[in-house]
């Protein structure tokens, strides 16, 4: 498996950034019997993959920052700790400015759920969806295990959001399903 990145040049938070969402990806992607990869064709839900993607960035660059404060891999590594730091900073204020002060986040989502099920990659909302995803994967990291059952199942292009999590629950192991409903109730799922 290669993971491409778009980030040229020295900007290195950039690319450990875009690593981590396409890391992700390959999670999400994960599976020992081909027949059940599903890389064609439109996902009414792959909005949802992207956010968690994009959970993932800042989840790797907050950990990274932290992590590098004290025992970087490289002792001259050590000063960058800050502009990891800054880097998820950056984006998760970006992500403030979509979700306005003091909204709740149910009434977003159903303002913009339709929009994402049209276009995945509509960057300002996946970050909107994993500022409130970060703190799950954050308070337990065995989450991320979860994401590689997420696009296991039946393959309905045009599925509900009940439907995916329904799915996603029906294929991941029980160890798991508990924050599968951690992750489905931010959705105000049950």
């Amino acid at each position: 498996m290669a993971i491409g990145l778009t980030t040229t040049g020295n900007h290195w938070s950039q690319f450990a950034y875009q690593f981590a969402h396409e890391f992700c990806h390959a999670l999400a992607g994960h599976t020992n019997d081909f027949t059940q990869l599903w890389t064609r064709g439109r996902k009414a839900n792959l909005w949802l993959e992207e956010s968690f993607c994009e959970t993932a960035s800042l989840f790797s660059m907050r950990a990274m920052a932290e992590r590098w404060k004290t025992a970087p891999p490289y002792r001259n590594w050590k000063a960058y700790a800050d502009e990891l730091a800054k880097y998820a900073r950056d984006r998760s204020e970006a992500a403030a400015i979509t979700l306005p002060s003091g909204a709740p986040f149910l009434d977003w989502f159903r303002q913009n759920e339709a929009s994402m099920r049209e276009k995945a990659t509509l960057r300002e909302k996946n970050n909107v969806v994993a500022g409130q995803l970060l703190p799950l994967f954050e308070a337990q990291p065995t989450g991320w295990e979860a994401i590689t059952f997420l696009n296991l199942g039946r393959r309905d292009p045009e599925e509900s959001l009940a439907t995916r999590f329904a799915e996603w629950s029906a294929a991941a192991p029980a160890t798991q399903l508990a924050f599968i409903g951690k992750v489905a109730a931010v959705f105000g799922l049950k």
